[in-house]
């Protein structure tokens, strides 16, 4: 009797053990249920757009492509841990360590977010010898950086100046479709002193909301102050009798560009606005100017668009 009952109990428990749900693989094993479930991915930009052709990695293992819906799904895979990446060219990778529970789905939305990139960053100065009543030197230093960021304006939290280790927070406006930082400093906001600007130590610091910090390389500020063109005739308050020769001397060749010249009456009427060969220093003039008073600027640029500009008033008869 015994032994008539015991091949019945062993075929009962083996019928049985066919439906216990033990750990394997079962994306190969198509007859049973355990073991298996979906995973469907939506992949945004941060405006909710679709972002098609986004890759998708599984356990660093299998890679798949969203579609034009930005929609990646697989009816059936293993369950257990699992690690899914999410990659597209110029945004941050997507990253997330869960657990895939036998026959129940995941489903996840994900927005990318756009890495900024700085796409131009420079420093450039402007300096003037003021000729009036008392001469005076005034000068301007701006840093400007263009941002790429697809997310916009709003995903940019902030741009840092940072100068010989003290930061400034960066005026943020729009420019066409990038983002423009920008800093000034003059003689009259107080902060430094122009030989204080020189750039040698000085980047930005861009963020975004998400936590992107992203650096410029040097400002590169070129210390133009040194460098004002000297007008050797006429002097300042001195007569030219037409037809006259302008003479002046460079101070320096180092990355010089060009000149510009302007002469203007008391009415800002310019008579003469050229630009002038670095190498030149004469100007001649025959009939342009009539008997009156005149202002002239000499300005000299070098190749990064920084300027000196000397200036003196003289008088034609």
């Amino acid at each position: 009797m015994v032994k008539a009952i015991l091949p019945l109990i062993t075929g009962v428990l083996l019928f049985f053990s066919c439906y216990i749900d033990v750990p394997h693989d079962s994306r190969y094993d198509t007859l049973n249920p355990f073991g298996k479930s979906s995973i469907s991915i939506e992949v945004t930009d941060k405006d909710g757009m679709p972002m098609e052709s986004a890759a998708v990695k599984l356990n660093d293992t299998l890679v798949f492509y969203t579609n034009e819906d930005g929609v990646f799904s697989i009816g059936t895979f293993t369950y257990g841990d699992i690690l899914i990446k999410i990659e597209k060219d110029e945004y941050r990778t997507f990253e997330k360590d869960t657990l895939l529970k036998t026959g129940v789905p995941l489903s996840l939305t994900v927005r990318m977010n756009y890495i900024p990139v700085i796409e131009n960053f420079h420093a450039y100065s402007s300096v003037r010898n003021i000729v009036s009543f008392e001469d005076t030197m005034e000068y301007n230093v701006n840093y400007t950086g263009l941002i790429k960021d697809k997310d916009g304006i709003g995903d940019i939290d902030s741009c840092i100046m940072n100068i010989s280790g003290m930061k400034f927070k960066m005026n943020l406006s729009e420019e066409g479709a990038l983002v423009k930082c920008s800093l000034n400093f003059s003689e009259n906001n107080g902060y430094f002193q122009i030989y204080d600007l020189q750039g040698e130590n000085s980047y930005m610091e861009v963020f975004d909301k998400s936590g992107e910090r992203i650096l410029s390389s040097n400002a590169n500020l070129v210390r133009f102050i040194e460098r004002l063109p000297i007008i050797l005739y006429p002097e300042d308050g001195g007569v030219l009798s037409l037809p006259d020769t302008i003479k002046w001397k460079r101070t320096s060749e180092l990355f010089e560009s060009y000149f510009q010249m302007e002469i203007k009456d008391e009415f800002k009427t310019a008579f003469i606005a050229d630009s002038i060969n670095s190498a030149d220093s004469a100007l001649y003039i025959d009939t342009l100017l009539n008997e009156n008073a005149y202002k002239m600027y000499l300005r000299l640029y070098d190749m990064f668009g920084n300027f000196s500009e000397n200036s003196i008033i003289f008088s034609v008869f």
